[in-house]
């Protein structure tokens, strides 16, 4: 019974370090070109950020994986706030809660690699998307 027991728990901890794929390096300059802004790259790096950061406590290989991580969350982030602070994606825009939502799951996943300011950014695109949608349902 002991054996079994201890072979379990050697099986459940190999299987939770097994889970952890390594973190892909991406070129985040690729994402917002003076030109455009690519939104399939954007959501190459947010779908890799998922598998990883999305919930806490975060799953990486290694402390090396999660600084990169960290560095991509806080830059994706930045893309995301910049194109609804500077208002090059508005309420007028077709995909405006489409980029709203992940602005704020992506400043989600920077708060659980303890990026700072992030709560506070996710919180903030949450309660723009829950008003956005309280006015347009008010309009129908």
């Amino acid at each position: 019974m002991m054996k079994k027991m201890i072979l379990a728990t050697v099986l459940a901890s190999t299987l939770s370090f097994a889970h952890a794929a390594p973190y892909p390096k991406h070129d985040l300059s690729k994402i917002v070109t003076p030109t455009s802004v690519n939104f399939e790259m954007a959501e190459r790096v947010y779908q890799d950020l998922s598998r990883h950061a999305a919930m806490y406590p975060t799953q990486f290989d290694n402390a090396k994986d999660k600084n990169l991580a960290e560095q991509e969350a806080k830059e994706l982030a930045r893309i995301f706030n910049g194109l609804l602070a500077t208002q090059i994606i508005t309420p007028q825009h077709d995909g405006y809660r489409a980029v709203l939502h992940r602005a704020a799951r992506v400043n989600w996943m920077a708060h659980n690699l303890d990026v700072p300011q992030a709560a506070a950014a996710t919180d903030q695109h949450y309660q723009t998307l829950l008003a956005h949608c309280r006015a347009r349902k008010k309009r129908t």
